[in-house]
């Protein structure tokens, strides 16, 4: 493919700045359609007289952005998820201060942000591609029949026996392999688990805020949700039911989406609670691989002495979400069941995931990815830190002992964590409210029109400093359309 790029070597522009700029600007244009093959990095630096890395580093940058994607094997593409035609956000000027506030309440913009601060997934440049392509290649060379047949609907053998070795000391549980049932992610765990207990009419304690995904799960088989407030710690063990509860679904590792971490007293109360009343605890194992300034606290299911905690936890941070590999552990009594239960949804996961990741972990090599990420994410997340420090001055911010992303309470007088969103999404900015994060809150919305969840996993140092100055210049110019009585410090 020729390119109609021509690069200025006079210009003080860097080369990799100007190819960039042009080559997104043939792809907004509708030149270079959605889905289209690129030149490869050798190719294009020859026709354009450049060095590849000039070349590379254009199209890192842009892939950064969400305008190109790499497929292993076959080169660079741009993304499909680009229309044709699409603008850029308006980045390069400030609306009026008349309009400014006008502008904030506008429908949040499906194009993807340009700095993007969203969470839940893992980085594009964190998979482990080496490793995951040379276990693919050995598992398929010693596939035979294991491809032609239908796996059990609890899951591949080798990866329930890993994930048990796995989880003794990472979250202090001491499980046999029979009582871990491999699910396509927590969301199907749930689904399962509505269906083992019946909780059709029955009361359904979830934290809140709460992981709206799993609020809707339970309503969807007609459960009588009963919220319990959180605050930094988590769950508030204080203000749970006394009366009979069939089942209690909290997040006590990184609380969501407030990011609270359960100590262990509340622990222990969470646990007399459920014996006393007789309830069952799902435990949500939200971003419990991740922990910055403590070693990883013992796992309800793991200091449970009664058998009434059922353990949920999945690979989709760690690795990716579109390998959906989840886990259920259960008590003893409850495996035949569980099984018979999943067995509804599904007859079993990928032969080939499962065995790719049956040997990734037992290789070592799951726990070397693991300790590669902490050191990168506690990396990002003190950027990101010190850049609302050096922007805002005090922060009230939650969830940063662990975890993907942060909570951040905005002042009062501030505008709305809408308003934010909103017009911060118009400049390109991807920051999000608890709606847009998908979280339930109950009652008076105290967290919802007052905080933004800030992901920081995915996104690269030099962009979340650029986007945080960026925040503040949103949050500046909506304050001069009389919204903000505390203002941001000046750059």
């Amino acid at each position: 493919m020729q390119l109609p790029i021509q690069i200025d070597r006079a210009s003080p522009t860097p080369l990799q700045v100007q190819l960039a700029t042009q080559l997104r600007q043939l792809i907004l244009g509708g030149q270079i359609r959605s889905g289209a093959a690129l030149p490869g990095s050798r190719e294009l630096a020859v026709n354009l007289r450049l060095s590849r890395n000039t070349v590379l580093l254009s199209y890192d940058r842009l892939t950064i952005e969400g305008f190109l994607e790499t497929r292993a094997a076959k080169g660079t593409f741009v993304s499909p998820r680009l229309a044709k035609g699409q603008a850029l956000p308006e980045t390069a000027q400030e609306p009026r201060a008349d309009v400014a506030h006008t502008a904030a309440l506008r429908p949040v913009e499906r194009a993807r942000p340009v700095i993007d601060f969203s969470f839940g997934n893992p980085g594009a440049d964190t998979f482990p591609a080496q490793a995951w392509r040379r276990l693919i290649l050995q598992k398929l060379a010693q596939a035979g029949a294991l491809v032609a047949r239908h796996g059990d609907p609890s899951g591949l053998a080798d990866l329930r026996q890993a994930i048990a070795d796995h989880l003794g000391p990472a979250r202090g549980l001491a499980v046999h392999a029979d009582q871990v049932i491999i699910m396509s992610g927590v969301q199907e765990a749930l689904n399962v688990i509505c269906r083992l207990f019946a909780v059709g009419g029955q009361p359904v304690v979830v934290e809140n805020p709460s992981y709206r995904r799993a609020c809707q799960v339970f309503d969807s088989y007609g459960a009588q949700l009963r919220p319990v407030a959180v605050d930094g710690d988590g769950l508030d063990p204080s203000r749970l039911p006394e009366h009979s509860t069939r089942l209690a679904y909290v997040t006590p590792s990184h609380q969501f989406p407030t990011g609270g971490t359960l100590p262990v007293a509340r622990r222990l109360q969470v646990l007399a609670w459920a014996k006393r009343t007789g309830a069952w605890i799902v435990e949500d194992d939200h971003d419990g691989d991740f922990r910055y300034d403590s070693p990883p606290v013992v796992s309800l299911a793991g200091m449970a002495r009664s058998g009434n905690v059922i353990h949920l936890g999945s690979f989709s941070k760690a690795i990716g979400g579109g390998l959906r590999v989840g886990y259920m552990i259960v008590p003893p009594h409850l495996i035949k069941a569980a099984i018979g239960a999943k067995s509804i949804f599904s007859g079993g996961s990928s032969w080939l995931d499962q065995a790719v990741l049956a040997d990734f972990i037992t290789s070592g090599g799951y726990a070397k990815h693991l300790r590669r990420l902490q050191r990168m994410y506690r990396g990002r997340l003190l950027v990101l830190l010190d850049a609302l420090h050096s922007q805002f001055g005090a922060v009230d911010i939650s969830g940063q002992q662990g975890g993907m992303h942060i909570l951040w309470r905005l002042p009062r007088g501030w505008p709305a964590a809408s308003h934010i969103e909103c017009e911060a999404r118009r400049r390109g900015i991807g920051v999000y409210g608890l709606c847009s994060g998908v979280a339930e809150e109950y009652g008076d919305k105290a967290y919802t029109e007052r905080s933004l969840l800030l992901g920081y996993a995915s996104i690269s140092e030099t962009f979340i400093k650029k986007g945080v100055l960026k925040i503040a210049q949103v949050v500046a110019d909506l304050g001069t359309a009389g919204s903000v009585t505390s203002r941001p410090r000046a750059s």
